[in-house]
């Protein structure tokens, strides 16, 4: 059975080991595991998967009044309440972004850094060279909330990836 994470055109194995992301070589996808809240995620306002406390997986995909929008086997948004969702979720959720096939692997320094520099180029919107890419990167994971260390570790890459991508957003 799969699920689609229909705005990134990915197909998702909804029988994944449970703890760990999907296997990056079947989706053609980045994925972070996360414990959180809705708070977080709207926050995000990033389309994720939760994890259900009976170990199945839905993709939320936005909120109308005061409801959860959710994707069903049909691919069709349909409308939880929240106090079932406070019963059925723990707060584990899953967020895939695109990334290279070469960086979803084994990759070198320099293949991460030419990549951000691509993602800092589309981002900013002008070009940067390499000199000034770690001096970049710290100014964007402050002003997105993440560690502004300057190391572009799993959050920075999937900040760089959803803001150059321009990928879904919730509902």
């Amino acid at each position: 059975v799969y699920k689609r994470q229909e705005s990134w055109d990915a197909e998702i194995n909804k029988n994944w080991k449970k703890a760990d992301c999907p296997n990056s070589i079947d989706t053609g996808m980045a994925c972070l595991r996360r414990q959180g809240n809705l708070k977080q995620i709207i926050k995000l306002n990033r389309p994720v998967m939760l994890q259900l406390e009976d170990n199945s997986l839905v993709l939320l995909t936005g909120f109308n009044n005061g409801k959860i929008g959710v994707l069903n086997d049909s691919k069709q948004t349909e409308y939880i309440d929240k106090q079932w969702l406070d019963k059925q979720w723990l707060g584990t959720y899953f967020i895939i972004w695109p990334m290279p096939a070469d960086l979803l692997q084994q990759y070198t320094p320099s293949q991460m850094q030419q990549w951000s520099l691509e993602m800092a180029n589309t981002i900013a919107n002008q070009p940067l060279s390499l000199k000034d890419l770690e001096q970049w990167i710290t100014e964007f994971q402050n002003n997105n909330g993440l560690l502004a260390d300057g190391i572009i570790g799993s959050e920075t890459q999937m900040a760089l990836s959803l803001n150059a991508y321009n990928g879904p957003t919730l509902k």
